[in-house]
């Protein structure tokens, strides 16, 4: 008797996928699986068992296919952004965050911040390197998007882009020589060292220096939550002022785009309800369960008043999140209006308002209303749902 094994390898290992007395049919499978990304390793083994029960295994065919790296995805701004009208701008807070935004896959794939690609020559040129295309369509989604919110001209929009990522790059490339003769920072007693860039480069100078400056300190850090943890660690020192403590808010803040940190941060959670409770409950600081060491420490600066960035941020994920169509538990849907009551007071403050102020309310309310459509939908009720309106 003669039978055909197909193995797929995962992780190291074999793992039967298949059976079949069909040698063709095996092999096919082996194959389809190759070409289409199912594996990158496969094999068939021939199994002749003797009429005295002995079997002999033989491999038949075995194949390897190099792993495609996927396309970078360049996404949409999921915020209106800020005409920056100089290069200037284009550093700064919101200038980044939008740069976050729309690179968020390039970035998180190299474990870069907004900050380090726009301050590291080094990241700056390796971009370049991997094709203009990146960069090209990074600039055609701002200037699209920034032409539906404010009326300009796309055509416009792409040049003046172009001019100021130009006018990025440039910087970064000459800063990178300039930097030879400032000392490196070490990781220790920030306040000490941000005084000496400010003595050696000058006050207007100063706050695209300390970021350059630590852009090489971050490039040591290999994973983007390592990174929040040690810009936070420095944000504890001791003696920081105001615009010291305000450029490190913006650095923590570029990290708390990437899914990897936000996991690092809130820990898992067994739905999107438990996500947005912590995340609501930690913005306001109270206790909550189940997150990392530096989340705390994080917490602390906010409640402080001191990381208005990292603030503005997670809550505009919040409200992202909130009035998203996903489901607060997608292993149990039907679960939504429960666990909207939960979110709602997980949501409310002490004097009785609801954290985040009117963004947060409406969004809300289009959750609301989205169940109760749903609730009316499951019931027939199609032209009832279809006529609710939000609170």
């Amino acid at each position: 008797m003669v039978g055909y094994e197909v193995f797929f390898q995962h992780e190291g290992r074999w793992r039967l996928e298949a059976v079949t007395d069909d040698e063709d049919a095996a092999v096919a499978l082996a194959r389809k699986a190759l070409g289409s990304g199912g594996t990158l390793s496969a094999r068939v083994v021939r199994q002749r068992s003797m009429l005295n029960g002995f079997t002999t295994e033989t491999v038949i065919f075995e194949d390897a296919v190099q792993a495609r790296e996927k396309p970078v995805v360049v996404a949409s701004p999921s915020q209106p952004t800020p005409l920056c009208a100089t290069v200037a701008d284009l550093c700064e807070d919101a200038g980044r965050q939008v740069v976050g935004q729309v690179l968020k896959d390039y970035l998180a794939r190299n474990n870069l911040t907004a900050t380090e690609l726009l301050h590291g020559w080094s990241h700056a040129r390796r971009l370049q390197d991997k094709g203009g295309g990146i960069v090209t369509a990074a600039i055609h989604r701002t200037a699209t998007a920034q032409a539906a919110t404010t009326g300009t001209s796309v055509k416009d929009r792409v040049k003046e882009l172009i001019g100021l990522v130009d006018q990025a790059t440039g910087l970064a490339r000459d800063f990178a020589a300039e930097r030879k003769r400032l000392p490196p920072f070490q990781g220790a007693d920030i306040a000490a060292y941000a005084r000496t860039v400010q003595a050696a480069v000058g006050e207007d100078r100063y706050a695209y220096a300390m970021r350059s400056l630590l852009t090489v300190w971050l490039f040591e850090i290999s994973s983007l939550p390592g990174k929040l943890d040690s810009v936070v660690e420095l944000m504890e020192q001791p003696d920081i002022d105001e615009p010291l403590m305000r450029l490190l808010d913006g650095i923590a803040a570029d990290t708390l785009i990437f899914a990897d940190v936000i996991q690092d941060v809130f820990g898992a959670r067994s739905n999107l309800a438990g996500f947005l409770c912590a995340l609501a409950g930690f913005l306001q600081g109270r206790q909550v369960g189940g997150m990392s060491p530096g989340a705390a420490r994080l917490s602390g600066l906010i409640g402080r008043g001191v990381a208005p960035l990292c603030r503005q941020v997670l809550t505009a994920r919040l409200v992202q999140e909130i009035a998203s169509d996903k489901p607060l538990d997608k292993l149990n849907p039907a679960a939504d209006g429960t666990l909207i009551e939960e979110l709602t007071t997980a949501l409310m403050q002490g004097n009785g308002e609801m954290f985040g102020g009117e963004a947060v309310r409406k969004a809300m309310s289009i959750r609301r209303l989205r169940n109760r459509q749903d609730v009316l939908r499951a019931k027939g009720l199609h032209a009832v749902a279809d006529n609710l309106r939000a609170e």
